[in-house]
């Protein structure tokens, strides 16, 4: 009898605690959201309807709110309400970026060429593009910086190159022209070299763009701290985002600063909370594409 009072009492001590920690969960979710409202209300007032611009507006008066949060670090679920909230605002001001342009409104026409390599892989590469967009025609040059020149001269379309070795990983020559140059990958895809490596291809555009198909994010953060970058799982996938891979950059590639490069998939998930996220915690990146993956099973 005694044990049933005992275990009684637990029980309702437990259920009390529950509902503590569930009423102070929402007064602190009422709090962040109160200072989402103010941070945009402020940043609002001048007219300003440019995303970039009201982030960068918010980012200061937002990180000392975060020091208060979170005095030894990132409180990483400060950071995910507050972004949510101030997204939601954003968007009932009608403060929010327009959606990429679609691939084929940019390139609906008889012929796209596409500057790209001599090579056997880079032939395989082409035909799996070719497959997916019509009317390519292939523009070859001899080297990378050619390859890409051709795109940024306006003398070809779009332009083809390998970016990731699995056997070597990213190549960073490849990248370091492509920056340079200002393209944006459009369409992935892996070419076997054998059975058990692959070399990976990108589709490149001198404009950012998606494919209806689209389905994965490419961003780069730069100059930022490792322990804050390695907290933008949590964030992209409290947003919807999935399967996120983060690739250390050489430093080279952005003038000495350290870089990482992530990707993630977007089915499903809520690019303007992420943007803003982003926006807040990081204040150089890069929004690379939002890009297609052709996988291996659809050849």
């Amino acid at each position: 009898m005694e044990d049933n009072v005992a275990k009684d009492i637990i029980l309702r001590n437990m259920r009390e605690a529950r509902d503590s920690l569930e009423r102070r969960d929402r007064m602190y979710d009422a709090h962040i959201k109160e200072i989402a409202y103010l941070l945009v209300d402020e940043a609002c007032r001048d007219g300003i309807d440019d995303l970039g611009s009201l982030c960068d507006r918010m980012r200061e008066q937002y990180l000392e709110f975060l020091s208060l949060a979170s005095p030894d670090g990132m409180d990483k679920d400060f950071g995910v309400r507050f972004c949510a909230w101030a997204s939601d605002e954003l968007v009932k001001r009608k403060a929010v970026r327009d959606s990429l342009p679609y691939f084929g409104e940019l390139f609906g026409r008889e012929r796209v060429r596409v500057s790209r390599l001599p090579n056997r892989l880079a032939d395989e590469a082409y035909e799996r593009f070719a497959e997916r967009i019509e009317n390519l025609t292939p523009s070859i040059a001899d080297n990378i910086v050619d390859v890409c020149e051709e795109v940024a001269d306006s003398r070809s379309e779009l332009c083809m190159l390998p970016v990731y070795a699995s056997a070597d990983g990213l190549m960073h020559t490849v990248c370091r022209h492509v920056i340079k140059n200002g393209l944006f990958p459009v369409m992935f895809c892996d070419v076997p070299t054998d059975d058990e490596f692959f070399v990976r291809f990108a589709l490149f555009s001198p404009s950012m763009c998606m494919t209806k198909n689209a389905d994965t994010a490419v961003v780069t953060v730069i100059g930022s701290d490792p322990a804050d970058v390695f907290l933008l799982p949590h964030a992209i996938s409290a947003y919807g985002g999935r399967s996120v891979d983060i690739i250390s950059l050489a430093s080279s590639l952005y003038e000495g600063s350290r870089a990482w490069q992530i990707i993630f998939s977007v089915d499903g998930a809520d690019m303007l909370r992420i943007y803003v996220f982003l926006a807040m915690h990081f204040p150089r990146f890069e929004i690379n594409g939002i890009c297609e993956i052709i996988k291996e099973e659809e050849f």
